[in-house]
């Protein structure tokens, strides 16, 4: 099954240098968060925000996880950007593959390190199918029975408390640290949810897309007006 997933991952690279898709290779120079890196285009910096996610926002858990998950695999590699579109603030939307042909956005949803970007991408049911994946594993963010989606955490208001599961672990303090989280090592190298999944949509045009807020660094959400500078 791993040789399957790899295959299909060089199969979409092959695509993309045939024509099937736009795009580009570089070197990944920064890592933003976990759905924002900036990739070399012709020697210039390109911010790539990673196409479908959305992983949690600042002060929201498993933030620092998502942006130490892609930090960990993709600072530093030469990556194959696939784009999908652009945004309303002209920022490449895309896939991003590794060498290896692994997804980063596969990565981020079968660890628990993002949600499926619903509101802005319904259709696409492949990224549905790998958060329920996830979901049912339990894994990263969704070890909360309740996580919050970063496009319902920046509208509410937050007070500490402390959340009491079935988890054999001890309920942590409202402040205390959280524990470190590892990625699994899962047998995925995500760069195919499965064999027979077919091709992903084409995404609808831009005024579907997530617009960057450019104060918090989050999607500002469809019909959503940019905050004044």
């Amino acid at each position: 099954m791993k040789r399957v997933y790899r295959l299909m991952g060089l199969a979409a690279l092959i695509l993309l240098c045939l024509g099937a898709g736009e795009g580009f290779t570089g070197k990944v120079v920064r890592v933003s968060t976990g759905d924002r890196l900036t990739v070399l285009h012709d020697l210039n910096p390109e911010v790539i925000v990673l196409y479908g996610v959305a992983c949690p926002g600042k002060d929201q858990p498993f933030a620092v996880e998502a942006e130490q998950f892609i930090s960990g695999v993709a600072t530093g590699q030469t990556v194959t950007v696939m784009i999908r579109d652009r945004d309303l603030y002209n920022r490449t939307m895309a896939d991003v593959i590794l060498s290896d042909g692994r997804n980063l956005v596969y990565g981020l949803l079968l660890n628990g390190l993002a949600w499926w970007d619903q509101p802005n991408f319904p259709e696409d049911r492949e990224l549905q199918r790998l958060e329920a994946e996830a979901r049912a594993a339990r894994r990263g963010l969704w070890a909360d029975p309740n996580p919050v989606p970063p496009w319902e955490w920046e509208n509410a208001v937050h007070v500490p408390m402390v959340t009491i599961s079935s988890s054999p672990n001890p309920v942590q303090a409202p402040n205390a640290a959280p524990p470190q989280y590892q990625p699994q090592n899962l047998p995925a190298d995500y760069s195919r949810p499965n064999n027979q999944a077919g091709p992903r949509q084409k995404p609808p045009g831009p005024r579907a897309f997530n617009r960057q807020d450019q104060n918090t660094g989050r999607p500002a959400r469809r019909n959503q007006s940019p905050r004044p500078q």
